[in-house]
């Protein structure tokens, strides 16, 4: 094959970044008729917002696509696994990474359970929680009550999910990361009876026993002869014996049983299964609020069969399909995306449980499916951009040249592939996640344009970006498979969902704004919770008067009807000099350099500016400081970092990469950070700076960067006295 022509565009990543308020004519959708995606209905329109939008590729917008609609339909999450075991019976279901004791390391390699191992697992195990329900546990019906549980992604966790689906119990989804004063009151308020939990969380949840006088029994998702074995696990050696753990169990009333020893209790008492209805309660997942007690979403039957049917439809998934599970279970986006494994007959592999191993676990396991969040995205783009196009000498030209002319191709026709580029270069990168990838799935928070076309060229696939939250079942809207000309929206409704905007007058968004109506995102259907878990002043404060769940976010809604998030509700701050700041928009902004793996916009009413504060990046800034103060600094060395990062000069070079952006934006001048700092110490869930589900908790980190943040805005006072006016003398 000869060379490209030099007439191929070559990457520029300086000019490379789309602007989030830029939306590519709709004639550049090449791979759809030039029509909208979602149709305002007629004559549903009101004052103070827009009309109903649905997804215009169902019936051209006129009905919503149900799990009523047809009898093949799923009805249920047991329904789901249900269709998965009969198109994959003996086909690889559940596997994970053996630990060795020989090695004391995990193997590189996956075991596998097939479907029809985790069916009869779940059988023996549903049984053996009717009989405990039925013999001790006191609960006031065989089915209704809830099982709750702890623990990191595993094979355990989904067949726990899979055996209550079958009784009809209620799974409730505790996050690894919770720390005890959450766990308990989660556990409390669900009323669990039965808890299955890692070892390492049994005597922190014995500890708290007496404060949870309906939980009966603890069930330990690892056998007792992994964890009392030396080198048994990773924190063997670390833990109570099993008959320890028996022994202290007995003394609190709780019974203590591995997860073998429940399947051997079911395996001697079967049960018929007890199929859920729709609207049955099929789990609590407890929302991670930034403030306050968090709130328990009920997910029903017919919401998780919901999410599954909208993402099927319209896409292909065949039972040779894997993913790599790796998000917290315990979150909406992996769980439904495992529904979504599950109904297809398709295989979960999960990852050994530490991040740092990801590649390794990918490199392993050789998915054809995954989804990300951004900030896994955004690790990827600036790995893959030193060793391509940030390299130097004959390397950095010829990737410079490769993802020039496929993004030049992405742009003009949606085409992903070159048999040449991908030949002498993309199959590489590829083979860095394995080398099978064909779908990335991503949403949770934005992530620019720039970075999904960028991964979307180096892999040769296609990056589906939607929007989502617990309380609309984590797949509210969802970017067209093959539309490449997104540019930072998140697409149109699912089949299954209505959405309109309201009004936000306080911010300044509003229905008839032009080009593109704005305001408060409202969404409906069978993938919306019904409300919150024993609370209805919450449930009624969500939804308005016509069951539209509030989701606290902004949007617009383009020509094509793809909705764009642009704000929040929430988090405004009213500077001194009167302006209204929304600091999450903002932030949304800062987050596309990749110098920064964390950023918090840190607003003070008192003052006239906002403070950027970025948590680097070790690698980025270590090639910043070799740019800026001329020093070689290792990435690893982190006091090196740390008084590199504290030179002024390194923070004026920070503020200027982010304006930069802020400039490219448009924000407005009392949007733009006026100082600039950064911190050493990530933001974090055991800091409580971060919720389970990554998302700041700004009362806290605001409370913990306020010395920080007080003597910067000294310094800004102190350099400018007497500039732009007058100094009063008292």
């Amino acid at each position: 094959m000869s060379a490209p022509s030099l007439a191929n565009q070559v990457y520029d990543p300086a000019t490379a970044v789309v602007p989030f308020n830029h939306l590519i004519a709709p004639q550049a959708a090449v791979n759809f008729p030039h029509e909208p995606f979602a149709v305002e209905i007629a004559g549903t329109r009101k004052e103070g917002g827009t009309g109903i939008y649905r997804n215009a590729m169902y019936h051209n917008g006129t009905e919503l696509l149900s799990i009523y609609g047809k009898p093949e339909y799923p009805k249920t999450a047991y329904e789901c696994f249900e269709h998965g075991l009969k198109v994959n019976f003996a086909g690889q279901c559940l596997g994970h990474r053996p630990w060795s004791t020989k090695e004391n390391d995990y193997e590189k390699r996956y075991v596998w359970q097939t479907y029809s191992e985790v069916a009869q697992r779940r059988t023996h195990l549903g049984s053996g929680l009717v009989h405990l329900a039925e013999t001790r546990l006191g609960a006031p019906e065989v089915t209704g009550w809830t099982v709750g549980i702890w623990a990191i992604n595993r094979p355990e966790w989904q067949i726990v999910s899979l055996a209550t689906t079958a009784y009809s119990l209620v799974l409730v989804s505790l996050y690894e990361t919770l720390g005890p004063q959450a766990v308990e009151y989660c556990a409390s308020h669900s009323e669990c009876r039965v808890i299955f939990a890692s070892p390492s969380h049994i005597p922190t949840l014995l500890s708290m026993s007496d404060k949870l006088p309906l939980l009966k029994a603890i069930v330990s998702v690892d056998k007792w002869e992994d964890i009392d074995m030396p080198n048994g696990g990773p924190t063997a050696g670390a833990l109570p014996k099993g008959n320890v753990l028996k022994a202290w169990g007995e003394s609190k009333g709780v019974l203590i049983l591995d997860i073998t020893e429940l399947e051997l209790i079911g395996q001697a008492n079967p049960r018929a299964h007890v199929p859920p209805k729709p609207d049955d309660m099929a789990s609590l997942c407890y929302t991670s609020g930034t403030t306050g007690n968090p709130k328990g979403a009920i997910l029903t039957h017919k919401l998780l069969a919901n999410c599954v049917l909208g993402q099927v439809h319209g896409r292909t998934l065949e039972t040779t399909d894997v993913m790599l599970s790796y998000l917290p279970l315990s979150h909406i986006f992996e769980r439904f995306t495992e529904d979504i494994a599950f109904y297809t007959g398709s295989s979960i592999g999960y990852s050994c449980g530490d991040n740092t191993r990801l590649l390794e676990d990918l490199q392993t396991l050789k998915p054809t499916m995954i989804v990300a969040v951004p900030r896994v995205l955004n690790k990827l783009y600036q790995v893959i951009k030193m060793g391509t196009i940030e390299a130097t000498g004959l390397r950095g030209a010829l990737s410079r040249r490769a993802f020039g002319t496929k993004i030049a191709n992405l742009r003009k026709d949606g085409t992903v592939e070159h048999a040449f580029w991908d030949r002498i270069l993309m199959r590489k990168i590829a083979a860095a996640v394995g080398g099978n990838l064909k779908f990335i799935g991503t949403g949770s928070a934005a992530v620019s344009p720039a970075v999904l076309e960028f991964l979307s060229v180096a892999f040769s696939l296609s990056i589906n970006e939607g929007y989502g939250s617990t309380e609309n079942g984590g797949t509210c809207t969802k970017n067209m498979m093959g539309d490449y000309t997104s540019g930072g929206t998140v697409g149109p409704p699912q089949p299954s969902v209505e959405i309109k905007l309201a009004d936000v007058p306080e911010l300044g968004y509003f229905s008839t704004d032009k080009p593109y109506p704005r305001g408060e995102i409202l969404c409906r259907g069978e993938g919306v919770i019904p409300g919150y878990y024993k609370d209805p002043e919450k449930t009624k404060e969500s939804f308005d008067e016509d069951g539209f769940f509030k989701t606290g976010d902004v949007g617009l809604i383009d020509n094509l009807g793809r909705l764009k998030i642009i704000d929040r509700v929430k988090n405004l701050f009213k500077l001194s000099q009167g302006e209204y700041v929304a600091v999450e928009k903002v932030e949304n902004v800062y987050s596309v350099p990749s110098l920064g793996a964390q950023t918090l916009v840190y607003a003070d009413s008192l003052q006239n500016h906002l403070i950027l504060f970025v948590v680097p990046d070790p690698v980025a800034l270590s090639a910043l400081a070799q740019q800026v103060l001329g020093k070689t600094i290792d990435p690893t060395d982190h006091a090196a970092l740390a008084k590199a990062a504290e030179d002024p000069r390194m923070t004026k070079a920070g503020l200027a990469i982010y304006n930069k952006e802020a400039a490219a934006q448009k924000l407005n001048g009392y949007e733009t950070a006026k100082q600039f700092a950064f911190r050493m110490t990530p933001f974090s869930v055991e800091e409580d700076t971060l919720t389970p589900t990554m998302k700041i908790k700004r009362n806290v980190a605001y409370k913990l960067l306020k010395p920080n943040a007080d003597k910067l805005y000294a310094e800004h006072e102190a350099a400018n006295a007497g500039k732009g006016g007058f100094k009063a003398k008292l």
